[in-house]
């Protein structure tokens, strides 16, 4: 795995390099870093090596939100907005499993009028969502987020501020009404690994 890695990078795994990773693994912690050739970054993740030949922590970016897939550049991320008729023909999952996913996922279609878009996070990010004031670094704390991914974590937002965070789930003021809303769109969020 380790060569595959060094290769897509340019590079090839010599004895010392394979010795300076072990040794790193052996002596840090979490969160602690050291550089490889080619200006490749290994971060100790909580529960992973995390290669990247870029600092994803310095990664900013705004983008509005398009129906279907919408990956985020020099991130891992990558932000789906469909109907739940399309995301089940797209996970193929059982319905109790769909309507668990769901629960926190579904916004109003009404939203979309206000300018809907994606960001990474920012210091001080919170929003309301069953009925309470969420903080959104707390949260990738908590759920052990690597700490070189928190600051391009992707946040949903329209103009009057947080409409969504994955793993959190919906503002209370964009979630789906049957009342008012023509339909429900869920947002959902894939990590690929980064390399």
């Amino acid at each position: 795995m380790l060569e595959r890695i060094f290769a897509s990078n340019g590079t090839s795994l010599t004895f010392e390099r394979f010795e300076a990773i072990s040794s790193a693994l052996a002596d840090s912690d979490t969160g602690s870093e050291f550089s490889l050739p080619n200006k490749t970054t290994v971060t100790i993740g909580y529960k992973e090596l995390i290669f990247s030949s870029q600092n994803v922590e310095d990664v900013e970016y705004c983008i509005p939100l398009k129906m279907g897939s919408n990956p985020i550049p020099s991130t891992p991320y990558t932000i789906w907005l469909e109907t739940e008729e399309d995301f089940i023909n797209r996970v193929s999952l059982n319905q109790q499993k769909i309507n668990k996913i769901t629960k926190n996922k579904l916004i109003g279609c009404n939203i979309i009028k206000n300018g809907i878009y994606v960001r990474n996070k920012k210091d001080g990010d919170k929003f309301r969502c069953r009925d309470m004031t969420k903080s959104v670094k707390k949260y990738l704390i908590d759920k052990k987020i690597d700490k070189c991914l928190r600051s391009s974590y992707p946040v949903v937002c329209d103009n009057d501020g947080i409409v969504w965070v994955d793993g959190i789930g919906v503002a209370d003021r964009a979630l789906f009404n049957q009342n008012n809303d023509e339909c429900g769109l869920l947002l959902s969020l894939e990590t690929d690994p980064i390399i």
